[in-house]
């Protein structure tokens, strides 16, 4: 008992101090700082967007609440054929919806995005407690400084309830590892509560969850046999609570996930294997090229790394490769930095070699950022500590400002459009656009709404519908002038009826991308970062392209031809007319008209994948077998 506590005493855990006030007294700027620091968060998130994912999760949250009204009777959240999110617990989630149901609250698209912020806020917490566990406070304070300059890291603190709490249990469970490692089953019961707790927490997000079970078995492992812990007893004693810390937050992490929860033993290993092996793929805009997310190149995400973070933290970690040669082969007990490494780079080395399917620049992988935001902050302090001269002290600290002072730059000036920011390396977003995914997860249609209600209003029109190829309901749910709310894809956007059509920048074709094509002719303002538009609202010139697909579908074939032509010669760039016009020749057998209106369509949109289809077909009914086969083969080289 003696050397219980002993070992205790030597833990460098929370404790309460015998004097509260003097506690707070010596430490009332930190707490305020991170109070401070809360707020802000807050306040940030009342400008963000609906992500690209909130709805699906939102929506499975409702089924979660029904699985449990129910008393599991409700099946409905069990049967996800599209999204696969019953391979999910999405806790986070279902908490926000369970809060908004017990507290009647409306707005539960603003809860969900404070609620995120106060796990962003946690993660920056942890990164501090982890950086400075394993090194000093001066670690962890440029650790917390080089996550606050990350835009995209802020971008995803807004609205991302998957990947932001998930990192916050990755970081969390670094943290209480390295406190259990210093006195293993002696550990106060504050780190072992802890370990259950970030185990259960994690799980309960994604199936993923489960590897912090065994990272920890892992690295007790390594620990016991640093120590020389050989024989049976020693190693039994500190098995036990191992396997009660590892039981308990596993079976904790399955509460609030109902496929778990139908086989407990089963189904989450088979989440996991589903979701290392994820079977649905897009469309992904990367180096110029458009790729399908299982088949971009093994680089992808290593490339979107370096391009989407702060110089920065590239710098700090490139500094701490010297940092990690002297110290993790000559520092007595190097564990701690081995695990960090692990902690970063195992992730991506497992992606890579599984050939996992990624998509969203590195989002899946963004539970590894706070790691390599301590790496880096360990090369910053380790070359704090080699500079002894003041005036180079000063120097390496003006270089260090005006490094930082770009992503803050950007942050100000574009606010709430974070999650969008490219690095200097790539030209930033200008060097990006046409190149790589713009604001793939939409959240520009908010602004890009909000604006349109102000010019509506001002031209004084009651009845209008929307159009966007994001869902844009909910922004005008209390604007009675706005009849119809309408999803369009870009390329299918003159075959609807609408008035406005807001289109953001993602899952576009480059040469869409190029500035004299984007944004299009017709609009009537755009939402911009640092001067690129990444979302433009169309006001609709003509609906005769839709009316003569609704006359071609009544069998006025004739009328449809002469819209149709009419829009041509009005509108030469609008690739709906020329497909149109050229299935209409197609179905009344004129082959050559249809072959030559294809051909037109193409030069508008070179890209376009039904021309190219409906082209062949052309070439095949002319029995020109040859040429439709290579229009076939370019077709692929697309698609």
């Amino acid at each position: 008992m003696e050397k219980r506590g002993k070992n205790i005493v030597k833990d460098k855990t929370i404790s309460i101090p015998k004097n509260n006030y003097t506690f707070f007294r010596k430490n009332w700027w930190p707490l305020l700082f991170w109070l401070l620091l809360l707020g802000a968060f807050i306040r940030l998130s009342l400008d963000a967007g609906i992500s690209g994912d909130e709805y699906l999760h939102l929506n499975q949250s409702y089924k979660v609440m029904d699985y449990y009204k129910s008393l599991g009777k409700d099946k409905s959240a069990l049967h996800t054929p599209k999204t696969f999110l019953k391979y999910y617990g999405q806790s986070y989630d279902n908490a926000a919806t369970l809060i908004s149901e017990i507290f009647s609250i409306d707005d539960i698209f603003t809860l969900r995005h404070i609620l995120n912020v106060f796990a962003a806020w946690l993660t920056l917490l942890f990164t501090f407690l982890t950086a400075r566990e394993l090194s000093n406070r001066r670690t962890a304070i440029f650790a917390v400084i080089l996550l606050l300059l990350s835009p995209r890291f802020i971008g995803h603190s807004f609205n991302n309830l998957k990947d932001i709490p998930f990192a916050l249990g990755f970081i969390a469970s670094l943290y209480f590892i390295l406190k259990y490692l210093k006195n293993l089953r002696n550990s106060p019961n504050i780190v072992k509560a802890g370990l259950i707790t970030v185990i259960a927490f994690t799980l309960s997000i994604r199936p993923a969850g489960v590897l912090i079970i065994i990272y920890l078995w892992i690295f007790v492992s390594i620990r016991i046999l640093q120590q020389g812990k050989i024989n049976f007893k020693e190693i039994w004693q500190e098995a036990i609570p191992l396997f009660f810390i590892s039981l308990t937050g596993y079976f904790a992490g399955l509460l609030f996930w109902p496929y778990a929860l139908e086989n407990p033993l089963w189904h989450p290993i088979e989440s996991t294997i589903v979701m290392t092996d994820y079977y649905i793929t897009i469309r992904q805009l990367f180096e110029g090229t458009l790729y399908w997310s299982d088949q971009l190149p093994w680089y992808y995400l290593i490339k979107y790394i370096a391009i989407t973070i702060p110089v920065a933290v590239i710098t700090g970690a490139t500094i701490s490769l010297f940092y990690f040669k002297k110290y993790l082969l000559k520092k007595s007990d190097s564990l701690p930095l081995a695990i960090l490494l692990f902690f970063t780079l195992f992730p991506i080395l497992f992606i890579l070699i599984k050939s996992s399917n990624v998509y969203g620049a590195w989002r899946h992988v963004l539970f590894i950022y706070p790691p390599l935001v301590i790496i880096s902050a360990l090369g910053y302090n380790w070359a704090a500590e080699r500079v002894k001269n003041k005036a180079s002290k000063y120097v390496l600290a003006t270089i260090a400002l005006l490094i930082l002072s770009e992503p803050v730059i950007f942050m100000v000036r574009n606010h709430p459009y974070e999650i969008v920011y490219f690095n200097p390396l790539i030209g930033g977003i200008k060097g990006a656009i046409g190149n790589d995914e713009m604001d793939y997860y939409y959240h520009s249609t908010r602004e890009a709404s909000e604006k349109l209600i102000e010019y509506i209003q001002t031209h004084n029109e009651d009845s209008v519908i929307v159009a966007g190829n994001f869902e844009t309901a909910w922004f005008f749910r209390d604007f009675p002038a706005v009849v119809k709310n309408i999803y369009t894809p870009y390329y299918y956007k003159n075959s609807k009826n609408w008035d406005y059509n807001i289109i953001t920048a993602a899952y576009m074709t480059p040469f869409s991308l190029q500035p004299e094509r984007w944004p299009p002719p017709n609009t009537i303002f755009t939402i911009d970062v640092d001067k690129v538009p990444i979302c433009a609202v169309l006001k609709r010139e003509t609906k005769n392209d839709w009316r003569a697909i609704e006359l071609i579908e009544e069998g006025e074939t004739d009328s449809a031809i002469v819209m149709l032509q009419g829009v041509i010669d009005d509108y030469p760039n609008n690739e709906t007319a020329y497909l149109e016009l050229g299935k209409v020749y197609l179905n009344m057998a004129k082959y050559l008209l249809a072959k030559e209106t294809f051909m037109k369509c193409l030069k508008v949109l070179p890209t376009y994948e039904p021309a190219y289809y409906y082209l062949a077909e052309a070439q095949f009914k002319m029995e020109k077998k040859e040429a439709a086969i290579q229009t076939l083969k370019k077709l692929l080289t697309i698609n």
